[in-house]
C-alpha cells in the first residue's frame, strides 16, 4: 500500500529577481550578460521583465525571478506524479502580443538559496518546465496563477537528503520564472515590454506568498528512516543492517 501526500510548500527568503538595465545596450548584450546591473529586489514582489526601447539612445531591460523552496518534507522513497507552482500576480503588461508573450517555469543555480546577487542573472536555466506557460494576456491580476509542471519541471523537485542545483544545503528546489521572449532568446519588437509582477515572501505573511503543491505517494511501511514492518504484537525496524523489536 501506498500513503498519497500533497503539501502545500511556500518559498523561502532567497526569492526575489534581478535585473539588466543597459542604457544604450542591445537585446544580445543584455540577454548574454553575466551580471544584472542594478541589484536585487527583496520588497515584497519581483518581477519578470523583457523590453527593448531605440531611438537616440535605446536601451534593454530583463527581469528575472528566482524562487527557492525547501522540499526536504518529500521523502527520498517518494514517487513524485504532479505538482504545480503558484504565484499571486498583481500587474500585467503584454505590449508584444506575439505568441512569445508569456511566463514560462526554469530551473535556476543561484549560490545560495537564501539570498541574491547581481552575479545570479544568468543563473536561469532555458529549459522549460511547463508544457502550457501561460500567456501573459489571459493572466488575472490580484489572484493566484497556477502552473501546471511538465516531466522536465517534476524532475527539477529535490527530495528529502538530495543534492539541491542551488545551494550546498540538501532538499532545496530553485525555481524561477521567465517571459517567453527571454527564454527562447528572441528579441522584442522594438519600443515594447512584456511584464509580470508577483507578490514574494518578504510581504509578510502567507496568504499571497508563491507556493507549491506535490503530489506524491511513499510506500506506508517505508521511511527514510529505514523499513518498518508492522504487526499486531509490535513493529520490526531495520536500519543499517541492524534489527529493532518495538513494542
Amino acid at each position: 500500500a501506498h500513503a498519497a501526500e500533497n503539501p502545500t510548500i511556500y518559498d523561502g527568503t532567497g526569492d526575489g529577481y534581478v535585473e539588466y538595465n543597459g542604457l544604450g545596450q542591445t537585446w544580445a548584450t543584455g540577454h548574454d550578460a553575466a551580471d544584472g546591473t542594478i541589484g536585487v529586489d527583496y520588497g515584497g514582489s519581483a518581477t519578470i521583465y523583457a523590453g527593448l526601447a531605440t531611438g537616440k539612445l535605446g536601451s534593454v531591460t530583463i527581469d528575472r525571478i528566482f524562487l527557492p523552496f525547501d522540499t526536504s518534507i518529500i521523502s527520498s522513497k517518494a514517487t513524485i506524479s504532479a505538482a504545480t507552482l503558484n504565484v499571486y500576480v498583481t500587474t500585467t503588461v503584454d505590449n508584444a502580443n506575439d505568441g512569445l508573450d508569456y511566463m514560462t517555469v526554469v530551473r535556476t543555480s543561484q549560490a545560495n538559496h537564501t539570498s541574491l546577487t547581481t552575479a545570479d542573472y544568468d543563473q536561469t536555466g532555458t529549459s522549460q518546465g511547463t508544457a502550457s506557460p501561460p500567456d501573459i494576456t489571459s493572466i488575472s491580476t490580484n489572484a493566484y496563477t497556477s502552473i501546471t509542471l511538465n516531466s522536465t519541471g517534476l524532475g527539477w523537485i529535490v527530495k528529502n537528503g538530495g543534492t539541491s542545483n542551488c545551494t550546498t544545503t540538501k532538499g532545496i528546489t530553485c525555481l524561477g520564472l521567465r517571459e517567453g521572449h527571454d527564454v527562447t532568446n528572441t528579441t522584442v519588437p522594438d519600443n515594447t515590454g512584456n511584464q509580470v509582477v508577483i507578490y514574494t515572501s518578504e510581504l509578510g505573511g502567507t496568504s499571497q506568498d508563491p507556493y507549491m503543491t506535490v503530489t506524491y505517494t511513499v510506500p506506508q511501511n517505508v521511511l527514510d528512516g529505514g523499513l518498518w514492518l508492522a504487526g499486531s504484537g509490535g513493529r520490526l525496524n531495520i536500519v543499517g543492517g541492524g534489527l529493532k523489536i518495538l513494542r
